[in-house]
C-alpha cells in the first residue's frame, strides 16, 4: 500500500463565502473539508491537547437571537423566512438546518461563541455525527459542510477531522488549517 492510501480521506479545507447581500453585519462563509472521494465521510471534529482546536476572528462573529451554536438548532421554516437566522454563525457535519443534521458535541461549551466569541477547543472535545448520517457523506462535489461564519473581522481556524471511507475504514487528520485575512 503507498503512503498515500494511508493518509486521511481529507484533501483540504475551503472556505467559501456565501453572498448575503448585506442583510446582517459582516461576511458570512461556509467552512468545509474537500475529501478524497464522493462516499467519504466526515464523522469527528475535535481538538486536544497535542493539536488543539479554535475558529477565530477579529470582530466578533454574528449571531441571530433566534439562532443557536449548532446547525441543528436553526429551524427549516423559521430559516427560510429570516435573513438573520439564514446567515447566523454554527458548526456542523454536513446539515445546514435541524432537518435531518444530527451534530452532537462532547465536551464542547459554545457559550461563549454565541456571544460572539471565538471557539477553542484545548483538551478533548469534539463536535460529531453518526456513521449512518447521510448529511455527513461528501457527495458529487466531494465537501462535506463543517460550519458557518458571519463576521466583520478576518477568520482563521485549526481542526482535526475523523472521517471513514466507504471500505469503512477510519481516517484522522490533524492540524488543518485555514485563515482569511480582510478582503
Amino acid at each position: 500500500m503507498s503512503q498515500q492510501n494511508s493518509h486521511a480521506q481529507v484533501v483540504n479545507l475551503v472556505v467559501e463565502q456565501v453572498e448575503n447581500a448585506g442583510r446582517v453585519p459582516g461576511k458570512t462563509y461556509r467552512l468545509y473539508a474537500v475529501m478524497t472521494k464522493s462516499t467519504d465521510k466526515v464523522l469527528v471534529v475535535y481538538g486536544d491537547s497535542i493539536s488543539p482546536l479554535f475558529i477565530r476572528s477579529s470582530k466578533p462573529f454574528f449571531q441571530a437571537p433566534m439562532g443557536g451554536a449548532t446547525a441543528q438548532d436553526s429551524n427549516r421554516k423559521m430559516r427560510a423566512e429570516s435573513d438573520s437566522l439564514r446567515h447566523d454563525s454554527w458548526v456542523t457535519i454536513g446539515g445546514e438546518d435541524n432537518y435531518e443534521c444530527k451534530v452532537n458535541l462532547l465536551n464542547v461549551d459554545l457559550s461563549g461563541f454565541e456571544k460572539g466569541q471565538s471557539i477553542e477547543i484545548a483538551k478533548d472535545g469534539a463536535w460529531f455525527t453518526i456513521p449512518t448520517d447521510r448529511l455527513a457523506e461528501a457527495g458529487d462535489d466531494r465537501k462535506v459542510l463543517l460550519g458557518q461564519f458571519t463576521t466583520k473581522g478576518n477568520l482563521e481556524g485549526q481542526l482535526s477531522i475523523m472521517s471513514k471511507d466507504a471500505a469503512g475504514k477510519s481516517h484522522k487528520q490533524t492540524g488543518l488549517t485555514f485563515n482569511l485575512g480582510k478582503k
